[in-house]
Order: structure tokens, then C-alpha cells, then sequence
């Protein structure tokens, strides 16, 4: 039976590719499922949840950082309403010093979520359930940074820098900031600045068959800065080690190399080589009785 060259690179690829068994463990991980709409989730002050999370923290869920949310207390000081619709990020369409449009990757089909933990030291977390002791998992989100608009009104301005780390750990109780399973920065953003959507994505292996996956934004004042995550997503299975993923295409290659010498083989088989005379006897082609 043959076998084609591609034929042979996708039962390669598919036995080679990590496996993610099942589908994302994370609920809501877009922020989309909400009890009254987006902005502030701190626990406690009953403006809105985001379902399946969690924190005491200064933490607001946006769709669009040129729509104020509401908030508590973020208002200049002796503002009556305390839960006033105050809350910006810089975007490029309200002034901010960015091309942003104000929106996560996959425009106003979801949420964000806006971290900060100046002011209320919390993580926003989820308990995850369904777990394989000793199995691996890999956790992938979308991540940014931003500056919020007018603080107190304008004047506080200047750079800052920000750091995010992704947390896992198998009660809620036992959360160590200074134990992250991913982190970047101390990212330094100018003032009104974005950095940008990028993409994270790191392994850890389970300990227990249900654990608390948590997030944690830190940075400089007094421009509030805040990490933005969306997307956020939990599968069984492993990435590749990057010496891995350079054997899969070493052996992807010769896969194809070998395909390509078979297709030749195949193809002189069925015209004829050129070193063949009788390939090239006009004779034959024509029905004659070949002499040789």
C-alpha cells in the first residue's frame, strides 16, 4: 500500500503533538458570564461578579477601556457616588499615547479583566477541578499592560513598571506571591503607554485533583497601573521542550524527503526512466512488436 509523503507528516504530527486530552478546564475564561454587567469584582462591594472568580483585590472587568465602568471609591476624593461608571485605560481614541482600539484580541465578543493590587494586595483566582495527579497541564492566556486614565484627575502621569505572575497551588490558603509558575517584567511602560496583546503559555504537573489557579498584578504608583489577561485557558497535556519540537522537525523533514524520493520512484515507474530505451521505443507506443 503507499503511503504519500504528507500522508506520513500528519500521522507524525499527530502522534508527536502533546496531548490535549478534554476540553478547557477554566470557566469563563473571557469574562463574558457576569452577574451585573462589566466593571469592579472585589468581593464584597456588589457592583458585579465575574462567575467562577474570585478576589479581595482592586479588579475590574472591561470590554472596552474607552467606556467607563463602575467602580468604588476611584473617584476624587469626597465624590458622592461612590459607585460611579469613572473608570479608563489609556486607548488611542481617548488621548492615551497608544494605537489601541480599547478592545482584547477578539474585539468586543469578550471581556478583559484589569488587574491591580496597589491598593487592595489580592490575586483574582479560580479553583479548578477534575484534575490527574502526576499528569500535566498547560495553561495559555492573552496578556497586556495598560495605565489608567486621570487618576484623580489630570497631572499624574509618568512611566511605569509592571509585573504579572500566573499561580498555582492547591488551596486558596497556601497562595505564595513569590511563587509563580509564570511571570514577566518588571515591564516598563511610558506614561499613557500599551504594551500590547501577547501570548503566555507554560506546564505545570498536578498535585492534587483540585487546585487554585490565580493571577497577581503588581507595579509602580501613583499612575495605577494594570496587567490586563483574557482568554485564559487550561488543558491536559504538556508543550514540547524546544529540543523536542527540533526532532519533530527534523523527522517531519525526512519524512517529506522520503515522500518526494517515492513520488519520483513512482512517477519513472510509470513513464519510463530516462536510461530505459524501451520507454523511448516508438514502436511500442505505437503497438508495434518491440525487437529487443
Amino acid at each position: 500500500m503507499h503511503v504519500s509523503g504528507l500522508a506520513f507528516l500528519l500521522v507524525a504530527a499527530t502522534w508527536a503533538a502533546p496531548a490535549f486530552a478534554g476540553g478547557n478546564l477554566v470557566q469563563n475564561g473571557d469574562f463574558t458570564d457576569l452577574t451585573d454587567g462589566v466593571g469592579q469584582i472585589t468581593d464584597g462591594y456588589n457592583i458585579t461578579t465575574a462567575v467562577n472568580w474570585y478576589t479581595n483585590g482592586y479588579n475590574k472587568v472591561m470590554n472596552n477601556a474607552n467606556v467607563a465602568v463602575r467602580t468604588q471609591h476611584e473617584g476624587p476624593p469626597g465624590d458622592p457616588d461612590q459607585y460611579a461608571a469613572n473608570f479608563l485605560l489609556w486607548a488611542q481614541a481617548n488621548g492615551g499615547a497608544n494605537t489601541w482600539d480599547g478592545y482584547a484580541p477578539n474585539g468586543a465578543a469578550e471581556n478583559f479583566l484589569a488587574l491591580n493590587s496597589t491598593y487592595n494586595f489580592d490575586r483574582v483566582y479560580q479553583t479548578i477541578g477534575n484534575l490527574a495527579v502526576g499528569e500535566a497541564y498547560t495553561l495559555s492566556f492573552l496578556y497586556a499592560f495598560s495605565q489608567q486614565k486621570y487618576f484623580y484627575g489630570p497631572g499624574y502621569d509618568g512611566d511605569t513598571l509592571q509585573t504579572l505572575g500566573a499561580y498555582v497551588f492547591e488551596d486558596a490558603t497556601t497562595w505564595d506571591p513569590a511563587a509563580p509558575i509564570w511571570t514577566v517584567g518588571p515591564q516598563d511602560l511610558p506614561s499613557h503607554g500599551f504594551s500590547g496583546w501577547k501570548l503566555a503559555k507554560t506546564s505545570f504537573t498536578a498535585t492534587a485533583t483540585s487546585e487554585v489557579l490565580s493571577f497577581f498584578a503588581v507595579g509602580t504608583p501613583f499612575v495605577p497601573p494594570y496587567a490586563l489577561i483574557t482568554d485564559v485557558s487550561l488543558v491536559e497535556g504538556a508543550i514540547p521542550e524546544p529540543s523536542s519540537w527540533v526532532m519533530m522537525l527534523a523527522g517531519f523533514a525526512g519524512l517529506g524527503v522520503a515522500g518526494w524520493r517515492n513520488r519520483r520512484r513512482s512517477s519513472g515507474a510509470r513513464a519510463g526512466r530516462v536510461d530505459d530505451p524501451a520507454a523511448f521505443d516508438p514502436r511500442r507506443e505505437a503497438g508495434a512488436p518491440s525487437t529487443s
